[in-house]
């Protein structure tokens, strides 16, 4: 089977191509910088091979994956302070104490919620507000 490429205005004979495989296929992710802005991109790439299994080129593709990225992070950030809501709620009805209540709401917060420090403040009488727990 001969197949024909049309260039440069003469017909020249091409070996044909045969299906690439799953296996073949080679995936990638980096960032890169382009014009000053940091992409995260996927390459995606395979080899060519003709009939008799011989490697006559590469096929390349590179997808942008960055308002991907950005989304699958704000997806986990929303789903820590989901946990950290759900585990305060637990919190607040197994509580018997204030204190306890608010040392446990800032362990919560910490440690589900990924934030390095929580603090929960009470004003006095003139309105200063005082730390009664804090993780």
């Amino acid at each position: 089977m001969e197949g024909r490429w049309w260039g440069g205005g003469s017909a020249r004979p091409c070996v044909p191509v045969v299906d690439i495989t799953e296996r073949e296929v080679i995936r990638s992710e980096r960032q890169i910088n382009v014009d000053g802005k940091v992409l995260q991109v996927e390459k995606i790439a395979s080899p060519l091979r003709d009939t008799t299994g011989h490697m006559v080129g590469t096929v390349e593709f590179f997808r942008d994956l960055t308002h991907k990225k950005k989304a699958e992070e704000k997806l986990r950030r929303y789903r820590r302070l989901y946990k950290a809501i759900s585990n305060t709620n637990r919190a607040i009805m197994a509580s018997n104490d204030r204190d306890t209540l608010f040392r446990e709401i800032c362990r919560v917060v910490v440690a589900y919620g990924g934030f390095c420090l929580a603090w929960v403040g009470v004003p006095d009488a003139d309105g200063v507000l005082s730390r009664v727990a804090y993780g």
